[in-house]
């Protein structure tokens, strides 16, 4: 064996012996080998031989440059840093020292990273260190070059004198040489046993491409070999770090299971143990209590766990209710398995599971006993019996609330004090407030003492120490309580609340049940008494024969009801009908649409025919398809269909007189309207006129006729139903002096009218359109009884106090009160009449006229009667007749003083704003309103007005406003200004009535409503009024 071979093998066993890699040169014979050792380990970890990397080495003065070379890898070899595994220290301490000791400009270290994604296999700098300038890794390009990759595979050290005319670093060239001036490389692969990890690089950029020494070549082999060995040992510290946390993460989750954990040694003592055993057994060696698994270290095995585990195998479980050193007593499953130190003993505590199998099989129980209890008070007794297993329950009730009659009753009451109570209304016991709460309810004796002394509830028998209630719930309807309450002393449990809250559910199901099931024995009692007494025919039909029929089918068709079942259905049907009924029976029963309801005839036992209507329905009996058919007799009901058609020829009569009625009232608006233009003119007329004008009675009485055309409309509005009469107090001789000459134009010419006018008459309140009617009726009738003779008729009115002697010779005397009353009184010098004619006079349709109606003076009596007054007759034959009316008074009439001169029709200097779509009424309104000194704005529509408002809102005092208009009505128009102004004055302008108007806009707020035509000193006073805030014209 040659010197060289000697040595080789003493640098194998140095590093063999755990002195890391060895290198050195060694000359014989004239040449020189650099040899490098390392040793190497199987995947356990154990010595597995060594690796040796030899170069052929230059001779001569070579010897110094290897020597320094050897002494930077031993340094880099045996360095803390790589006794650690820290990469972010050796693997730069390996770059620096390599270009301290080479030629290299730069050395460079690369990780391969795997393709993951979609980011290629790359080489990615993780060291570097350069002579002419700072580098750090991050300055470094990923590079992407699978062929060179390809190359490294071969683990040999790649050496380019001339990188950049080398094709095995064509795909570096661009992204990584040309740009960092690299001109020669030396890469040598770092490898493990089963891959590439990445490559340490030496390149030269100072000078031009120049060729890399063996001895280069052994140094980066080198060092490829240490940075191989400092990533393994990395790698096999992270894993250490790693098993030791998992480590620690299992003490962890073990501190944190509830489950009792221990080691415990063959002798019986314990050698670790988690948190939850040392909160089991509470002890340690000095006898104090331990908190937390290391007071348990040492400690001798409880006996409780001992002797169960000296019962049992090595590898088994038991389970035995064992007492805890608290003094508690759990149901407790052990397992344990052999290990090198002992046992591994978990204990499961199963108290809660075997608890909740308890109340499961109770509740189980309580639905058998549902199904197999012969009545319901049995199984109250087993509910109560079952949950006195699971719980205490000595006194306890079952409460049922029924809706319908409100009462709270009590069919099952165990109770140690308390006798049962009566059904009884709910009021304020502890049941009730958890039927009205829909909540458990659990009262210590605290709670129920707290409730009755605050009065929230009351005592109903004995205190109790607690009271616990739960409601009985079906689909969230509560229908009853369930109550246990002791008088013994204790406490309230979780166990109590979780068993009664558990079992009530299964109570309540089968306490429904049971309920149900009575209610629909009861329901079927009451249906079979329904149908046999029902006024309707009851059949069912199978296989086309009767199966049933109810009393009162046998009394229509004249036979018993018994004799009906069995029989054909299609023997009771007339011949005319049979084919259509049994024809829709079979379309029926095969499941073909058919009618349900109809009409059809039934031949009667004598042979006579009865109309019926059937009602049938397809029913199921015992699995057969039949019918259920409701038979009515509609002989009635035809008669009452023929008395119907003759109504609906008379409604359509009464139909077209409505449709005049419509048209009149259409007619009446649009006349009011035009009658506006004249009253109104003619009252602008008037305020111009002086009084002593001689055209100043003309416009009068041009004022006082389109009065009157305005009541003809208001006539028409009556007709049309849009018309309501309006009560106001009124003074009766104004009324009668307006109507004079009317009146004398109504009259023939040789008829005398004269009036006798009291001087002071009070007023009274009414109409003054039917008071109009009742002197024009009374003086049209007085006119006919005087007939073709001269005569005359007086039109009195007078004030006369009443008392009930009086009135009992009247023709009303309705408990009419003794007062003072004004009179209209109608004398006439005509026939007169007897004692049976003034009998009949008020009767409808009573007349002594070949062409009369008979409705005039019972129009008279039914106004009178509306105005709470009545009627004085006085008549001779021979002798004439006089009518005297008697109308309650209500006061002195203070509007028959004249007005103060115009200041009472002086304005404010107000602005109103005018909203009318007719042109005369706007006009009329703006002329009449400036003359007192209004400030006036018009709107031809409500859309126009409502503008207009929003613009001058702030200074607008009050709307007179239209009803009817194009765009937006009045009640539009209306709406929109108050949402602008809340508070704006509206006063109502219509052709219809107030009346009519009330309903629409009741409760909105109106300062008042003025009815068209109108004269300009009404529309004047109403403006003041509104305006005026002692205002008494409120509308509402």
């Amino acid at each position: 064996m040659t010197a060289a071979r000697v040595r080789l093998a003493e640098l194998e066993a140095a590093a063999a012996s755990g002195a890391g890699p060895v290198s050195e040169t060694v000359c014989e014979n004239g040449s020189c080998v650099f040899f490098h050792v390392k040793a190497l380990e199987d995947k356990g970890g154990s010595p597995d031989g060594t690796a040796t990397t030899a170069f052929p080495a230059p001779p001569g003065n070579s010897g110094d440059l290897i020597r320094r070379l050897q002494t930077t890898l031993h340094d880099i070899a045996t360095s803390l840093p790589l006794s650690k595994g820290d990469l972010s220290l050796v693997l730069p301490l390996m770059a620096r020292s390599a270009m301290d000791v080479s030629g290299a400009d730069r050395v460079s270290i690369w990780t391969l990273v795997e393709a993951s994604g979609e980011s290629p296999e790359h080489l990615e700098c993780i060291a570097v260190e350069d002579r002419a300038k700072a580098l750090s890794k991050a300055d470094m390009p990923h590079l992407v070059a699978p062929a060179y990759s390809e190359l490294l595979s071969s683990r040999s050290v790649i050496e380019s004198a001339d990188a950049r005319s080398d094709s095995r670093f064509s795909e570096l060239l661009e992204g990584y040489l040309i740009p960092h001036g690299i001109t020669s490389t030396l890469d040598a692969p770092i490898h493990s046993e089963d891959r590439i990890l990445g490559i340490i690089s030496m390149e030269r950029t100072s000078s031009g491409p120049r060729p890399w020494t063996l001895i280069d070549q052994a140094f980066s082999a080198s060092l490829a070999e240490i940075a191989s060995l400092a990533m393994e040992t990395a790698r096999q510290i992270e894993k250490s770090r790693s098993i030791v946390m998992q480590e620690e993460d299992k003490a962890l989750i073990l501190e944190c299971v509830e489950d009792v954990v221990m080691h415990v040694s063959t002798d019986g003592r314990i050698l670790w143990g988690n948190g939850a055993a040392a909160e089991a057994f509470r002890f340690d060696q000095s006898g104090s209590s331990g908190r937390g698994g290391e007071a348990l270290v040492g400690a001798e095995l409880p006996d409780c766990i001992g002797t169960l585990l000296r019962g049992m195998r090595e590898d088994g479980i038991r389970g035995e209710e064992i007492e805890y050193p608290d003094g508690r007593f759990r149901f407790t499953s052990v397992s344990s398995m052999a290990n090198r130190g002992g046992y591994v003993l978990i204990a499961h505590d199963t108290t809660e599971r075997r608890y909740s199998a308890r109340l499961h099989d109770a509740t189980r129980r309580i639905i058998e006993s549902g199904l197999t209890s012969m009545d319901t008070r049995t199984l109250y007794s087993e509910i109560h019996s079952i949950i006195s297993e699971i719980t205490t329950a000595d006194n306890f009730y079952i409460a049922i609330y029924d809706g319908n009659s409100d009462l709270l009753s009590f069919p099952y009451y165990v109770d140690k004090y308390t006798p049962p109570p009566e059904p009884k209304k709910p009021g304020r016991g502890f049941t009730e407030m958890v039927l009205r709460g829909g909540r458990p309810l659990f009262l210590s004796e605290s709670d129920i003492a707290r409730y009755i002394s605050e009065g929230q509830t009351e005592l109903i028998g004995v205190l109790s120490h607690w009271w616990i209630g739960v409601p009985l719930t079906i689909e969230d309807r509560i229908f009853g309580v369930m109550a246990v309450q002791s008088y013994s002393g204790g406490a309230i449990d979780q166990k109590m609340k979780d068993a009664l809250l558990t079992l009530s559910g299964a109570a309540a199901l089968v306490i429904e049940k049971r309920r149900t099931e009575d209610s629909l024995k009861s329901s079927e009692a009451r249906y079979r008494a329904l149908a046999e007494n029902a006024k309707d025919g009851i059949l069912l039909i199978t296989d086309g024969r009767i199966v049933y029929a109810n009393d009162y089918m046998g009394e229509m068709i004249g036979l018993a009801a018994s004799s009906l079942r069995n029989r054909e259905f299609s023997s009771l049907i007339s011949d005319s009908e049979r084919d259509m009924v049994l024809d829709r029976y079979a379309s029926r029963i095969s499941g073909r649409q058919v009618p349900s309801i109809y009409e059809t005839l039934l031949r009667k036992s004598d042979g006579t025919d009865v109309p019926v209507e059937l009602n049938v329905s397809l029913i199921f009996d015992h699995g057969k398809p039949g019918l259920l058919a409701i038979v009515r007799d509609i002989s009635d009901r035809r008669r009452t269909e023929d008395e119907k058609r003759m109504l609906d020829i008379q409604i359509q009569h009464s139909q077209k007189l409505e449709s005049l009625g419509v048209l009149a009232g259409g007619i009446a608006h649009d006349f009011n309207n035009l009658l506006m233009g004249i009253l109104g003119n003619a009252g602008l007329a008037l305020m111009e006129l002086p009084p002593e004008s001689p055209v100043r009675r003309t416009i009068e009485r041009l004022e006082t006729a389109a009065l009157r055309a305005a009541e003809l409309t208001n006539q028409l509005l009556a007709y049309s139903g849009r018309g309501k009469f309006i009560v106001e107090p009124l003074n009766i001789n104004l009324l009668i002096e307006e109507m004079a000459n009317l009146l004398q134009a109504a009259i023939p010419k040789n008829i005398v009218l004269r009036l006798d006018l009291a001087h002071e008459l009070d007023q009274i309140e009414g109409d003054a359109t039917q008071l109009r009617q009742i002197v024009m009726n009374l003086i049209m009738n007085a006119s006919e009884a005087i007939g073709d003779r001269s005569g005359v008729i007086t039109l009195a009115t007078g004030m006369t106090f009443v008392d009930k002697a009086y009135l009992s010779g009247t023709f009303i005397d309705e408990d009419l009160p003794e007062a003072l009353y004004s009179y209209i009184e109608v004398s006439d010098t005509g026939y007169g009449m007897d004692e049976r004619v003034r009998a009949r006079i008020f009767d409808p349709f009573f007349t002594t006229k070949f062409t009369g109606r008979g409705l005039g003076l019972a129009a008279v009596l039914g106004i009178v009667r509306g105005h709470k007054g009545t009627v004085k007759v006085y008549s001779e034959p021979g002798r004439g007749s006089s009518f005297k009316i008697l109308l309650p008074v209500i006061g002195r009439n203070q509007s028959d003083q004249p007005l103060d001169g115009e200041a009472d029709l002086i304005g404010s200097g107000s602005t109103v704003l005018v909203v009318d779509d007719e042109e005369t009424v706007r006009t009329v309104a703006r002329l009449s309103l400036e003359k007192c000194g209004f400030q006036v704005l018009s709107a031809v529509d409500g859309r126009e007005g409502v503008r207009i408002f929003r613009e001058n809102a702030d200074s607008i005092e009050l709307v007179l406003l239209d009803m009817t208009m194009p765009h937006m009505n009045g009640e539009e128009a209306f709406g929109e200004m108050r949402r602008i102004k809340p508070d704006v004055k509206v006063i109502l302008s219509s052709g219809y009535n107030e009346m009519d108007a009330a309903g629409r806009f009741a409760g909105k707020g109106l300062a008042g409503f003025i009815q068209k035509p109108y004269r300009p000193v009404d529309l004047i006073a109403r403006v003041r009024a509104a305006i005026s805030p002692d205002s008494a014209l409120s509308f509402e």
